[in-house]
């Protein structure tokens, strides 16, 4: 049940960590829930996947009513993929939530994670999640943006439109302001996940901005040197660089090394010569939440995501599957 829309996990972390920042005001949960979704959010930020689910999980067992540990879990496990284990945590939050501010939290995580279904099922529950919602707190800005991507995936554009419209008008500066202008400019941009602006300093020195690459297909590759389904695909890596002229196809490999020294050596050694960013920071990794090694972002020519390839499939290996969906993509643009 991988939702389409990219940003959708970000938006529900960084509006779980404005709900741990009212938490003891808004709440009134106990000290110890409160500072446990803190340290479970230090966690995270630490890379401690494992130790940052342990610890709601605990939490859960101690304080099984506090639905924004519920609400935290499900974000954790969407991060991680496991779609099944975040709607059932989604679900426990909105059975534990007892408060009208509670209930508005745990609804809007539900709506947020079905808001990019294509099941007519899943997006008609998620907009009668978004629709409560703004029922009980009209000003949240989410609530607004969700349900116009929903009414836009039903096909209401003209209401769905006005949401969109409204957050932008009540929220100009609002995290994802920028995305809803482009889906006010081109509607089909609610109906297919949109890459992120981004900027990336390559080794060497050189800058690459992505409003310079309207038109051209691009493929981040991210990948380290310590993961060995990485390695393995470079070879058949470098054939696709080969097969495609470089103004119809970019790759950019970006890299979660946080040994600077062994990723160039690595990169030297492999004659890895298109451009290379180390990620170190986990910025650019993160704007297109990716948490798994390899993980392949093909990009259109009009700046849609058009495949996400995750992990490894012992019938096809990543590059093949790359250069399936690269045949595809190239083909229906001349179309």
């Amino acid at each position: 049940m991988a939702a389409e829309l990219t940003m959708s996990l970000t938006r529900r972390y960084l509006l779980f960590v404005l709900f741990v920042v009212l938490a003891p005001l808004a709440f009134a949960q106990s000290a110890p829930e409160v500072e446990a979704l803190k340290q479970a959010k230090d966690l995270y930020q630490q890379q401690k996947y494992k130790e940052s689910v342990k610890l709601m999980k605990d939490t859960i067992k101690r304080y099984p009513n506090c639905s924004s540990c519920y609400v935290q879990l499900s974000s954790f496990y969407s991060r991680f993929g496991d779609m099944a284990e975040a709607a059932s945590a989604a679900d426990h939050a909105v059975k534990a939530a007892n408060t009208d501010t509670l209930v508005a939290e745990a609804r809007l995580n539900r709506c947020e994670m079905y808001a990019g279904e294509k099941d007519k099922k899943l997006l008609a529950a998620a907009e009668q999640d978004c629709r409560e919602v703004l029922r009980l707190a009209p000003k949240t800005p989410e609530g607004h943006f969700d349900l116009g991507l929903i009414l836009m995936r039903e096909n209401h554009d003209d209401e769905g439109l006005k949401e969109i419209q409204a957050y932008v008008d009540g929220w100009p500066q609002a995290e994802f302001a920028k995305y809803a202008r482009k889906i006010l400019a081109n509607p089909q941009a609610a109906r297919q996940p949109m890459a992120p602006d981004f900027t990336v300093t390559c080794e060497g020195g050189k800058t690459i901005n992505s409003t310079e690459l309207a038109g051209k297909v691009v493929v981040i590759d991210f990948w380290a040197t310590w993961c060995p389904a990485c390695r393995a695909a470079l070879p058949e890596m470098k054939e696709l660089i080969k097969k495609y002229p470089s103004d119809k196809l970019l790759v950019i490999s970006s890299s979660a090394d946080r040994d600077e020294n062994a990723w160039r050596d690595y990169i030297s050694k492999k004659e890895m010569t298109w451009p290379q960013v180390l990620d170190k920071n986990g910025s650019l990794s993160g704007s297109f939440d990716v948490h798994a090694f390899p993980t392949y972002i093909v990009i259109d020519g009009n700046g849609f995501i058009r495949k996400r390839i995750v992990g490894t499939d012992p019938q096809a290996s990543l590059a093949y599957q790359l250069k399936a969906e690269l045949k595809t993509v190239f083909e229906s643009s001349v179309h």
